[in-house]
């Protein structure tokens, strides 16, 4: 069983003179200085009357001081508005293409989660992160761009240390809590595997979203013809591809893992624009059929979501995955002759891809998502 890990956090403050009070700012330069000489950098306090303390936000932060091939390591700071952020003590590079954790500090918080320097970042929050790029990785870790969402998963590859040995892949599920104004590591779950395959978790009957990111997906049945799942006129199809083929993973954690990772496709991105199609994603009902819904705004901040339809168990094999009700056990999302999505007790091969057409709206510094 794993408890809540506190580790002492160093920051250096300055007394403010006139009113005895202690603020809490960080001066990104001299942590990216530090850190390029291979020390563990310290929190910088400076008072309002210090002309310090500049008001960035997270990604102008990055792009002015993180190298291309990556940088240190910060995570939002929940408490704090205007670019404040907490540094995790640890760097990511990207080393021949693969994510990389270095410069891990053994009194900083990436240690006290439980990480070490060589480990190989390859999931945030259930996602797959190949290929995304090391600054928008970065950026995603510091800002999520507004979402408050202060729980994260983070998944890691550790070498042996034995050679011919098997590598340990370990998810770490963990947020930051503050102790007497100082940043520190609850760790609420971590799991170990011998595969990149999640092991249970055991979180409750209910569900909690993970957060970001949301990627944009085209879902299809392969065969003949392509044939990509759509929503038209709110009928849930399979048929050739168009805009209402997008659709956006939300993914949760809860259910029955060992059935499967829970997600919720939906047409409607984090942040919809006039041009997205309306909010609607596909739903497993307990009738064994399948309809749209809208897609309401408290599944993506509401803290233990109830059992809802609009949930499915993504089963991942070989050659593709498939989508199982979770309102409807043993019922899986397929095609009838017509064309329609239907629920079957035949486990249904579809296949992805990352959208041919767009990238989720809210990834501002992201490279362009191509199939």
């Amino acid at each position: 069983m794993h408890v809540l890990l506190f580790r002492p956090y160093r920051v250096r403050t300055r007394k403010l003179a006139a009113r005895g009070e202690h603020i809490f700012c960080m001066n990104m330069g001299n942590v990216a200085r530090k850190r390029q000489k291979g020390t563990s950098p310290e929190k910088v306090t400076q008072s309002p009357d210090e002309a310090a303390c500049e008001q960035r936000s997270a990604q102008e932060t990055h792009q002015a001081n993180a190298p291309e091939f990556g940088g240190p390591m910060f995570l939002p700071n929940f408490k704090a508005v205007g670019g404040k952020l907490v540094d995790f003590d640890a760097d990511l590079n990207d080393i021949d293409g693969q994510y990389v954790l270095q410069n891990v500090a053994k009194d900083g918080l990436a240690y006290s989660a439980g990480f070490r320097t060589g480990d190989k970042l390859f999931q945030i929050n259930g996602t797959n992160i190949e290929g995304f790029g090391i600054e928008f990785i970065l950026d995603l870790l510091r800002t999520f761009h507004g979402y408050q969402v202060p729980q994260l998963m983070l998944a890691v590859e550790r070498k042996p240390e034995i050679a011919g040995e098997p590598s340990l892949f370990i998810w770490v599920i963990f947020k930051v809590v503050w102790q007497d104004g100082i940043p520190k590591i609850e760790v609420i779950q971590t799991l170990e595997n011998d595969t990149d395959e999640m092991p249970f978790i055991v979180l409750g009957p209910s569900f909690a979203w993970r957060g970001p990111p949301v990627v944009a997906y085209d879902i299809y049945i392969d065969g003949k013809q392509q044939l990509y799942l759509s929503i038209q006129k709110d009928k849930v199809v399979f048929t050739t591809y168009s805009k209402q083929s997008i659709f956006h993973g939300y993914s949760y954690y809860g259910g029955q893992p060992r059935s499967g990772n829970v997600l919720a496709y939906s047409l409607q991105p984090l942040k919809p624009n006039k041009k997205q199609p309306e909010s609607t994603t596909p739903v497993g009902t307990a009738g064994n059929t399948v309809s749209a819904m809208d897609f309401p705004k408290y599944m993506l901040n509401k803290k233990d979501i109830p059992t809802d339809p609009r949930f499915w168990y993504q089963k991942h094999y070989q050659n593709g995955f498939s989508l199982e009700s979770v309102v409807a056990k043993g019922m899986y999302l397929a095609m009838a002759p017509n064309g329609e999505a239907m629920l079957s007790t035949k486990q249904t091969e579809l296949k992805v891809n990352k959208s041919m057409t767009t990238a989720s709206k809210w990834e501002p510094s992201s490279p362009a998502m191509t199939k």
